[in-house]
């Protein structure tokens, strides 16, 4: 019984696509702050805080958090 929970695992590891080459996560988006002031805000789906310190501050967002930062006028999507 154990040898077939062990392939289940290691073919779900080779199947892991959340994260890429460069280490990051695939389903991730990344945004640019375009606004004047420090600027936090939270995602909707998963609940964590996004701090942009400054003009130009780029970083990434969960996807599933990404649809609704994309509303914000002081952000702008550079990854999708």
């Amino acid at each position: 019984m154990s040898f077939f929970g062990n392939k289940r695992s290691e073919r779900l590891k080779e199947n892991d696509d959340t994260v890429n080459g460069a280490g990051t996560s695939i389903k991730e988006t990344l945004f640019e702050y375009i606004g004047s002031y420090p600027f936090t805000i939270k995602g909707v789906s998963s609940g964590r805080l996004y701090r942009f310190k400054f003009y130009g501050d780029k970083q990434y967002v969960a996807y599933e958090d990404s649809f609704a930062l994309m509303t914000e006028p002081d952000l702008k999507v550079i990854t999708l």
